[in-house]
């Protein structure tokens, strides 16, 4: 107990220091977390108070900045344009300020379990949020859902050891499935995460892989230390493709409303606080988890003799025609925006015949690409251009280093993307939100990144851009004159 007053005080002078100099100390402030996770206590709260204080600090600062780490706001009315960047420079600040969630450590012993909430049908893909407990202690991974009511207030549980799903499980003689425990093997140090939105490749990109990342840090990098992940045939092709080793090696998938259980074993889970920028039952976006999911891109894909090979300065263009109804740009338009392309790739130096990819996500007959192709496509690219959709999800597996020309290159070719979207001039668009990539991701700060908006003529079925706009946006970002 001594020795853990003594960290507790290490930390809180960690935590006073900048966040550059914060992130210097980050691989001593995990094998502190690693020593309090293996040290047995009497008293399970000060383990917890010591990890929250503790992950507070581990705030690592991007090192591949482009534009400050904002995006760049395109349209017409320079006040709408002021407007705009005004609301990405807040977002930004929340983004970088944001209050890192708790981490609560289970042991000695533990259950484990995930399940679609009463009254939600499961086609929603809503939150299935999660618990964890053992014979004296209960936690659940979202304490702002029944704390800000709303919508689906009262559905969640109590989150303490008299909670509905949690007296199921327990009760062999209840009939419900989640009452068939299944023993993990013990002795392991497991790690938990639900996410929200299952089922969803947008969402589980966006939403839970840079959750993932950052909880990867937290723990051993070792095959004692194993994951526990819900299943959905969504969720592990995603994964597979991001480190097929870590899915092989270090994560036990297991099925919604199933309980999970081992002993002499310890599990860790990440407590959401109820903070902005998205409150409640919405995913926790900022900074840092994209940098984490950056660093782990990185390791898993592009170091290695032939990393500085995949990014052949392609560009993409995402159309959503023929793949959906909604937010497709106008037919005739969208012929003018790829014939400004296919201008400006000339005198950028390249052949438009070769390095202009029309992408929306499915193959010549009609069925969706693998993961794997959409992921090679991606990283072939150096531009990404098109309108807010699925589809541009994959803008996160463009080359991620600070120099994405290799490490022997001296050209730059980080990414580069030009993203339609919505705002309040287009309220029958999206209900008028702006929500692009870079908002959905807690801002990409290594990506050089650019929106416009559609004109006000613009409806969910067709949209509309500024084709004047859209070349000096290009231009812009092309470096062009």
């Amino acid at each position: 107990v001594r020795g853990k007053l003594c960290l507790l005080e290490i930390v809180k002078k960690i935590q006073s220091l900048s966040p550059r100099a914060r992130a210097i100390f980050f691989c001593s402030t995990v094998i502190v977390v690693n020593l309090i996770r293996s040290s047995s206590t009497s008293d399970p709260s000060s383990s917890r108070q010591i990890s929250t204080i503790i992950n507070d600090s581990m705030m690592l600062p991007s090192i591949c900045i482009v534009n400050n780490g904002k995006a760049v706001a395109h349209d017409r009315d320079p006040k709408f344009t002021k407007e705009m960047n005004g609301i990405i420079e807040q977002f930004k600040h929340d983004y970088d300020a944001h209050e890192m969630p708790d981490i609560e450590v289970i042991e000695p012993s533990f259950y484990f379990q995930t399940t679609t909430p009463f009254g939600i049908p499961e086609e929603k893909h809503y939150p299935a949020l999660s618990r964890a407990w053992n014979g004296t202690y209960a936690v659940t991974d979202d304490k702002t859902i029944t704390d800000n009511g709303g919508e689906y207030d009262g559905i969640w549980g109590s989150r303490g050891l008299d909670d509905e799903y949690i007296q199921l499980a327990m009760n062999p003689n209840s009939g419900h499935p989640s009452s068939n425990i299944v023993m993990l093997p013990p002795g392991k140090n497991y790690i938990a995460y639900s996410g929200w939105y299952f089922g969803n490749f947008g969402h589980y990109v966006h939403d839970h892989l840079s959750k993932l990342a950052w909880l990867k840090q937290l723990v051993s990098d070792d095959d004692n230390t194993m994951f526990i992940l819900p299943y959905h045939e969504v969720h592990e092709r995603v994964l597979t493709v991001v480190d097929e080793g870590f899915v092989r090696n270090r994560v036990i998938w297991i099925k919604y409303g199933e309980t999970v259980s081992a002993n002499s074993a310890s599990l860790t889970v990440m407590i959401p606080k109820s903070n902005m920028p998205f409150p409640g039952g919405y995913p926790q976006t900022a900074t840092v988890y994209t940098e984490y999911l950056r660093l782990w891109l990185e390791e898993s894909h592009w170091r290695g003799e032939d990393a500085s090979s995949r990014n052949k300065r392609k560009v993409i263009y995402y159309m959503r025609r023929g793949s959906t109804p909604r937010r497709n740009v106008d037919q005739e338009l969208e012929s003018v925006i790829l014939s400004k392309i296919r201008e400006a790739m000339v005198k950028r130096g390249q052949n438009p015949e070769e390095d202009l990819i029309i992408f929306n996500g499915l193959d010549e007959n009609g069925e969706t690409l693998s993961m794997q192709t959409q992921f090679d496509l991606f990283s072939s690219a150096d531009t990404a251009i098109g309108p807010h959709g699925s589809g541009l999800t994959n803008i996160i597996w463009m080359d991620p280093r600070c120099s994405s020309g290799g490490s022997n290159s001296k050209e730059d070719r980080r990414p580069k993307v030009l993203e339609f979207v919505s705002s309040k001039q287009t309220p029958s668009i999206q209900t008028g939100s702006f929500w692009g990539y870079w908002f959905l991701y807690g801002s990409l700060p290594w990506i050089d990144y650019h929106q416009m908006y559609y004109t006000a003529d613009s409806t969910d079925p067709q949209t509309f851009i500024d084709p004047e706009i859209f070349q000096s946006a290009l231009n812009l970002m092309w470096g062009i004159k």
